[in-house]
């Protein structure tokens, strides 16, 4: 017993350091890119992927307040930029006039609750660490709408009125970040124009995939 009794104290010794590593476990790193207590602004342009009649481009703008790291309140707008797409001459010509009503969203501006859940990094082709986070958010505002009407017969009588109607939005995003304070944002972003066409509730519904740069302050 006596030979024996240095190994078993070096043993007993050694016990609570075997334990200690195995319930600790691995380093859990902080986040590294933080939005809390930030305000964020950028610019943006949209791509309206669902009109009928035009093409839509949508340079706008983005403010946020991230008053938590998962939760922020936001402003977003925009102006719609308008070209015909072939269908509305194929329209023009088969019934040699312009469709009965053509609505055309201008400029709008919504506000909005923002909820970023994930946090993560990406390796892109095994070189590159991003870092990135996803978010919802959901809102509502207003919409300044160009509606234009043209009355049957030939020659059809065109009547164009600037009205102002709710809307609401919808959004699915990611920041890619570049730095602590850059970041690119990718979002798509579905909205609804709640329109009065001749005394009659006409929902319009368009679909915007946004592209911005955001700084975070």
């Amino acid at each position: 017993m006596r030979v024996h009794l240095p190994l078993l104290v070096a043993a007993a010794l050694a016990l609570p350091a075997v334990a200690s590593a195995q319930v600790d476990g691995p380093v859990v790193r902080p986040q590294k890119f933080t939005a809390s207590e930030k305000i964020e602004i950028g610019a943006m342009v949209g791509y309206v992927s669902n009109d009928p009649y035009n093409r839509i481009i949508v340079p706008g703008f983005v403010g946020a307040y991230h008053y938590g790291e998962h939760s922020a309140i936001e402003v977003h707008g925009g102006y719609g930029i308008y070209t015909n797409k072939q269908l509305l001459g194929q329209v023009r010509t088969k019934i040699a006039r312009d469709p009965d009503v053509v609505s055309r969203p201008t400029f709008f501006v919504t506000g909005n609750y923002v909820w970023s859940p994930v946090y993560g990094k990406l390796n892109a082709f095994g070189e590159v660490v991003v870092h990135y986070d996803m978010y919802v958010l959901a809102g509502a505002g207003i919409v300044s709408d160009e509606i234009e009407t043209n009355s049957p017969g030939t020659p059809s009588t065109k009547t164009i009125t600037n009205k102002i109607f709710p809307a609401t939005d919808l959004a699915l995003g990611q920041h890619f970040f570049f730095s602590k304070k850059t970041a690119l944002r990718v979002e798509i972003r579905p909205y609804i124009f709640w329109e009065q066409i001749n005394d009659k509730w006409d929902p319009n519904g368009d679909v915007q995939i946004n592209l911005g740069f955001t700084l975070l302050l």
